[in-house]
């Protein structure tokens, strides 16, 4: 394929015919908003994960991408919709590291949006991410983003503990969270 080449902008022009004559399959729309990633056009990628989500609204690959793009927008609501979707799926047999990844991006997006008692589940799943990391996995930059953001992750478990009066889980969390960088 041209994408895989590196010919993101003949990728697009094909997709695009491709489209045109039948706009149905949804890994075409996923391959153009793959293609317009490539590109930079994040807006354009947007709309194209949506499309393919609508056509395959189980894809793990598309729900990935989508939650990815929507918090990079800061949209929480699409980003938890679309990550509590993902999340549904069998995630470990995609990839080892995707439950940790999702479980930090989901617990997030649900804490912006407020739903401080419905982010404690996939914060703390994410939290629990071993010391080493000893699986095979695809997602190794989203990863050791999480790997960098255990101390923030715990700091929100705290907080949500606080939020909701448990000022014991809160504490424990706090700690948890002082001893990683």
């Amino acid at each position: 394929s041209k994408l895989l080449s590196g010919d993101a902008q003949g990728a697009q022009s094909d997709l695009v015919a491709s489209l045109r004559l039948d706009p149905r399959p949804g890994e075409v729309w996923r391959e153009l908003g793959e293609a317009q990633l490539a590109l930079g056009n994040r807006n354009g990628a947007l709309l194209s994960m949506q499309r393919a989500q609508r056509r395959q609204p189980d894809d793990v690959r598309v729900l990935e991408r989508l939650g990815r793009l929507a918090l990079d927008r800061r949209d929480y609501e699409l980003a938890a919709s679309v990550l509590g979707r993902l999340r549904q799926q069998d995630l470990e047999a995609v990839d080892p590291a995707l439950p940790f990844i999702v479980g930090a991006q989901l617990g997030r997006s649900l804490t912006a949006l407020g739903y401080v008692n419905a982010a404690l589940e996939p914060l703390s799943e994410a939290a629990e991410l071993p010391e080493r990391f000893t699986q095979s996995t695809t997602r190794q930059e989203a990863l050791a983003l999480v790997y960098r953001q255990r101390g923030d992750v715990w700091r929100d478990i705290g907080d949500a503990h606080a939020r909701l009066g448990d000022v014991e889980s809160a504490l424990e969390a706090y700690e948890r969270a002082a001893i990683l960088p």
